[in-house]
Formats: C-alpha cells, sequence, structure tokens
C-alpha cells in the first residue's frame, strides 16, 4: 500500500508532485477537497492526460497553501498548451485564466526554463507580478518602459548573453512595445534577446493575455490607424521564435470576429479552444440616460451616500476624458462632510498622474481595508485587474465597443456571492440616432459606425453599432451580450440575483440599487426630452470671468515667481516643480467655491499627498486672499472649445489623449482647431 507523506517545505512538495509515480498522486490526491477533484472528467482521460492532470491538480493546491483547487477548465487549457498545442482560452472576467499559466510554470520545474507574457498595461503586469510572485511562489519580473537598464539587473534578472546563463526570473510578463525598436530605431534589450539562439532555446510558452487588443489596440478600424500597432506585429515575433514554443491567447471578450483576427496573427492551423461561458450571474445590467450631458456633475450625485458616509458602498466610474475624470472626483468629494473631505474616500485615476500616486490609489480602492469607497478611473483600470468588493461599476459614456464595456463591466464583485449592478451612463444623443444608417458599413462586424471615421470624427459619428443597439433595443442584456460573444454555454443566461437586467418587465428599479436618487431634469427643462435642446452652458462648477482668470494667471506666476527665490533648493529645483504653468491655467477657470479647501486643490490638480504639505496650503491660502481682495471675482461664460456636433462635451481620440494630457496643451488646441488658443497664447506670452 502507497502511503503519502507530507514534505516539509511547498517546494519540495511541489517536486515531489513532478516525479510521483501514479500509485503516489493518487494517494496524495485523497488529501484534496474531493467534491473538488472532477474524477468523472479525469476518469475519460487516457492515462498519460490523467497523470498529467493529477499533477496539475496537486500544483495548484500546494503552491496556492490550499486555497485553490484547478478547476477542469484550467486543466484542459493547461494540457493543450503542454503538449505543445497552440490554444485559445475564452473565460468570464476573474474565472481564474492566470492560475493556467501558473499551473504550466509549475509543472516544469527546470530553474532554465522561462514562459513569456505579453500583458497590455503597466497597471496590470503590477498586479500580476504580485501574484505570480506572492501566491504562487513563481520568481517573475515586468518589463515595460520602467525596467532598469542596467547591464547587472538583465544579466542577473534575465539572460547574461556573454556567459549564456539563465537569469532567476522564471516568468517574464512584457508590454508589447517592448518585442520591437523603439519609436527612435533602437533595439530593446528583451528585441535583442529574443534573436539570441540560447535565450530562444529557454522559452517554454507565450502566453497573450488580454489577447484581444491584437484586434482593438493593434489593427486598423473603420479608417483609423491602429492605436498600438506593435499588437498588430505578434506574428513577426512568432516568425523569430522556434516553431515547437505553443502559444497560448487569453480573454474575456472574443466574439467570431475579434478570433477571426487573433487566428491569423498567432495561432498555427488546428489551434485549441477552450471557452467558459462570460456570463457573469451575480451581475445585474443596466442604462441610464443622463440629464443634459456627461459633465452636468448633479448626475454623478447619486453614487455618494451622503446620509450615511460610513456605509458607502465601492463605486467604480470609467470615463473617456482625463478631464471629466478628475473633474467629478473634485465634485464629489465637495459634497462630503468637510471632516471627510481629506480622508480619501473619493479618489481619481488616470495615466498621466505619477506612479506612487497611481499605486496608493489602486491600493486604498482595492485593498480590503483601503479608504477610497469612489474611485472615478479611465480605461486603464478596466483590464484583467481584481477588485475585491465593488458593489456598483458604471461606464459614463457610450462604450466604445461591447467587448471593452463587458471588461468594464467584469469589475462588479469579482469575489464573494453577492450582487452587483453595471449600469452605463449614456448621452441623450443616442436615442436620436437610426440604426438603418449602419447597413451597408463595414459588414460582419458588430462594433462597426455608421461611416469612415477621421481623427476628427465626434464620439457621435464613432457610436458602435452594438452599443447603440443595446441602448435602444429590448433585447434582454445578457442574451445580448452572450449573442454577441458567440457565447452558447446553457449558463450563459444564469444570473444569481432577483434580476437579470432592466430589460425585463419584472419591477426592476435602478434607483434600489443606488446610494441616493438618480438626477432628474426639472419639469421646465427640455433637455429631459430631447426635444428643444440649447447648447448646454458650461459644467456645473462655475468659471471665474475672463478677467479674473487672467488677472490670477498673472498673480500667481508672479507668486511663484517669489517662491522660487525664497525655495533654498532652488538651484536644484525649477519653478515649474512649484505648481506648472498648466496647473496654474486649469486652477483659474474653476470658479472660487470649488476651491473652498486644500483637498479641493489637490484634487483638481492631481497632485500628490507630498506636494499638498509643501504647496498645498500657500496655493490654498494664495487663492483666498486673492478672492478676498477681488469681491467681484464670480463666473462669467465658460471658456469652452468647440464641440463636436450634438455633443455635451470636448471629444479627444483615443489616438490623441497622449498629446493631449501632455504639458504641451497648447500644441494640441492648435492641432484640432479650438476656440481656446487664442486665449492660451495670450498666456504664453505672460
Amino acid at each position: 500500500m502507497v502511503t503519502a507523506t507530507y514534505p516539509q517545505t511547498v517546494s519540495e512538495a511541489l517536486q515531489d508532485v513532478r516525479t510521483a509515480s501514479l500509485d503516489q498522486l493518487l494517494a496524495l490526491l485523497r488529501f484534496l477537497p474531493w467534491h473538488k477533484v472532477p474524477y468523472l472528467w479525469l476518469n475519460t482521460l487516457t492515462i498519460s492526460r490523467r497523470i498529467t492532470s493529477y499533477r496539475l491538480l496537486l500544483l495548484g493546491y500546494y503552491a496556492s497553501r490550499g486555497s485553490q483547487v484547478p478547476r477542469r477548465f484550467q486543466i484542459e487549457a493547461a494540457l493543450e498548451s503542454y503538449e505543445d498545442h497552440d490554444s485559445l482560452v475564452i473565460a468570464g472576467t476573474g474565472s481564474g485564466k492566470t492560475l493556467i499559466i501558473a499551473l504550466l510554470i509549475l509543472l516544469n520545474g527546470s530553474l532554465d526554463a522561462l514562459t513569456l507574457t505579453i500583458s497590455p498595461l503597466k497597471r496590470l503586469q503590477i498586479t500580476q507580478v504580485a501574484t505570480f510572485c506572492t501566491h504562487y511562489g513563481i520568481d517573475t519580473i515586468a518589463i515595460n518602459d520602467d525596467t532598469p537598464h542596467d547591464d547587472n539587473y538583465w544579466n542577473m534578472m534575465v539572460h547574461n548573453l556573454t556567459t549564456r546563463t539563465a537569469g532567476t526570473a522564471r516568468h517574464l510578463i512584457i508590454t508589447t512595445e517592448q518585442l520591437f525598436k523603439s519609436k527612435t530605431g533602437h533595439l530593446s534589450r528583451l528585441c535583442r534577446l529574443l534573436y539570441d539562439t540560447r535565450f530562444q532555446k529557454r522559452i517554454d510558452l507565450v502566453n497573450v493575455d488580454e489577447v484581444h487588443f491584437i484586434y482593438f489596440a493593434g489593427t486598423e478600424h473603420y479608417g483609423l490607424d491602429a492605436f498600438r500597432p506593435a499588437w498588430g506585429r505578434l506574428k513577426e515575433i512568432k516568425a523569430i521564435l522556434p516553431s515547437r514554443i505553443p502559444w497560448q491567447g487569453l480573454t474575456a471578450t472574443c466574439p467570431p470576429h475579434v478570433e477571426r483576427v487573433i487566428k491569423k496573427s498567432i495561432l498555427r492551423d488546428g489551434y485549441s479552444v477552450t471557452r467558459l461561458t462570460s456570463n457573469r450571474p451575480n451581475t445585474i445590467y443596466a442604462t441610464h440616460k443622463v440629464v443634459g450631458g456627461l459633465d452636468v456633475l448633479n448626475n454623478y450625485k447619486c453614487f455618494l451616500r451622503l446620509s450615511d458616509p460610513a456605509s458607502q458602498p465601492r463605486v467604480l466610474l470609467f470615463f473617456d476624458l482625463t478631464s471629466l475624470t478628475r473633474r467629478v472626483a473634485s465634485y464629489l468629494t465637495s459634497l462630503l462632510p468637510i471632516g471627510l473631505r481629506d480622508k480619501g474616500i473619493i479618489l481619481h485615476y488616470h495615466s498621466s498622474m505619477s506612479p506612487e500616486y497611481l499605486a496608493h490609489a489602486h491600493e486604498q480602492f482595492t485593498s480590503e481595508t483601503g479608504k477610497c469607497r469612489i474611485l472615478c478611473a479611465t480605461s486603464a483600470e478596466s483590464t484583467g485587474v481584481d477588485f475585491p468588493d465593488v458593489d456598483i461599476v458604471v461606464k459614463a459614456g457610450l462604450p466604445e465597443s461591447t467587448a471593452y464595456s463587458l471588461q468594464c463591466g467584469g469589475r462588479v464583485l469579482r469575489w464573494g456571492q453577492r450582487t452587483g449592478i453595471y449600469v452605463i451612463f449614456y448621452e441623450p444623443w443616442v436615442e436620436d440616432i437610426d440604426l438603418d444608417e449602419y447597413e451597408g458599413t463595414f459588414p460582419d462586424d458588430p462594433d462597426r459606425p455608421r461611416t469612415t471615421l477621421t481623427v476628427k470624427s465626434s464620439k457621435r459619428d464613432r457610436a458602435p453599432l452594438s452599443a447603440v443597439t443595446l441602448i435602444k433595443g429590448r433585447m434582454c442584456k445578457r442574451q445580448f451580450h452572450a449573442h454577441y460573444l458567440g457565447d452558447t454555454d446553457p449558463r450563459c443566461l444564469d444570473y444569481s440575483g432577483k434580476y437579470c437586467c432592466d430589460s425585463h418587465d419584472d419591477g426592476f428599479n435602478l434607483e434600489d440599487f443606488l446610494p441616493s436618487p438618480l438626477h432628474t431634469a426639472p419639469a421646465s427643462d427640455n433637455s429631459a426630452s430631447g426635444k428643444g435642446k440649447k447648447r448646454n452652458a458650461g459644467p456645473e462648477i462655475p468659471n471665474r470671468s475672463s478677467a479674473m482668470q487672467k488677472s490670477l494667471v498673472a498673480e500667481l506666476l508672479q507668486w511663484r515667481r517669489q517662491q522660487h527665490r525664497r525655495d533654498p533648493l532652488r538651484a536644484v529645483r525649477p519653478e515649474h516643480d512649484i505648481i506648472t504653468t498648466k496647473n496654474i491655467t486649469q486652477l483659474s477657470r474653476v470658479g472660487p467655491s470649488s476651491l473652498n479647501s486644500v483637498d479641493s486643490v489637490v484634487a483638481i490638480l492631481a497632485e500628490t499627498k507630498d506636494w499638498a504639505e509643501e504647496w498645498g496650503g500657500r496655493i490654498f491660502s494664495f487663492l483666498e486672499k486673492f478672492g478676498t481682495e477681488n469681491p467681484d471675482d464670480g463666473p462669467g461664460p465658460a471658456k469652452r472649445a468647440r464641440q463636436s456636433r450634438d455633443s455635451e462635451e470636448i471629444f479627444i481620440p483615443d489616438e490623441h489623449q497622449e498629446m493631449y494630457t501632455s504639458t504641451n496643451e497648447l500644441e494640441y488646441a492648435k492641432f484640432n482647431n479650438l476656440v481656446f488658443v487664442p486665449y492660451i497664447e495670450g498666456l504664453e506670452k505672460l
């Protein structure tokens, strides 16, 4: 009779599993929770596949310290890559795709073996590195444009080209741009390694996480260039590497038209597909037409529980514009009781902020003990990141595609058994679009617009058929998502709560799931119906008058020069470290009533805690003094950019976001011929 003994360490347990005989594996399996082991399915496998599956079950259990037993679909997917087949894994957000990668690394005990995982976002890389290192004990590093260029680091962690020896990392998580030449034409370190035959021999597997980026970011669409063209060039990397290396794509959103592009890019003929329904039974789906436009800030008041801030649910709001992300966070913070405004209950998050602040905001919102209850974010938080306890997820504005919308909705309550809600707050003009206008354009693409696009196309022109159909149609939203994804799993329409979505006549009321009532238009306001509507006069946080804006800018510039002269570190710290000219302009545009505390200044400028401690109080004192000395300072007509047709906001195309959020705001304004150019040019002359 074979008996099983517990090894002293996890690493010893893993090694024992790799070398155990069939009888020994069966003995060890008895220690796993019996109801989590798919015995009936295992018995249908060939003996070799069954033995490998036993090892995978035990490796996952031991590496996770008993917290996880791999599920059937995870074992199925791992078997395909283990047997050197290209494969595609399609499974809903939060279903455990990360464990599939971990199992394959754990199964190969060689310290020389290397796994590459291509990942789209730095924030996601940080989360993934932490998961692999701390949860599974796999030495993993991220490679992106922040990775040190130091020779010692690369020789020690990755690979030493001189001695031809392996580094300590067994898993590299890479952004696509690191696989190719830089914009200046130089080969990255990793790119040079990929051409080295010794390094190639170490590679066992290439994973492409969030593989739908090949289509959505790496492919030309509707007349527009690819947003991140490196994603469309992965076939070049596949051609460089030996054909023996299997490639595995992983995603939660892979409708048929996307899968066709992925196949051409990285998958060989005969690739396998492991599919698990993308349906999230604990999520209710809903849509709501905002009043006036997305920049009417009262629309977001419903997500704040002012009556009892201590019971504020976690809310995650996604915005297309970084400016609106910041303004909504500032507005909601201003509604809190004064004593709570500096507690970090409401934070905002977008890519132009410092890495230190982004890490702090993410930790405060995702940690079970974090203080942040409402996070206003751009798309950086919509892909692949786990949130433990988000009750409400909101997409502000019509989604650019249903796949992107599902990525946003996938952040709802990824852990636990409660029911959460995902709601799209859409613009009033969506209801005016005629679905017949989509006929004949870009067939077989459910996300197609009504016409060919240019970089200056408005958001209304870009409106995708799938999203407009979801808003205007009466089909069950869960059924609509299944049809869009080609999801035929018997569980694709299951839901665990009282309601499925807002498409059924079953008594569903959106306000029952929100902390406060929805904002409604006054009876005399025609914007509620969309008839006779005039252009929005501006945001609810008023601007200063034009004269006061110019006066405040001039005095703030003079104050900054004076502060710099007194700064003992002025020899090494330039003036703009105190406050940039761009931020001075930003402050000048905000009405005095919205600058009511140091926290409001910090929130509007998206500054760090260290900056707030050194300069926040001084700038707020200056603003108070300016207001006292200028009693006529009050709101005037807002300086607004030329709006896109029937739009309530300035539309900044995705491909221009980097330019817009950079310090060279003037160049972007000139590029798009916005009407506030003369004002900014006047500022530059100051």
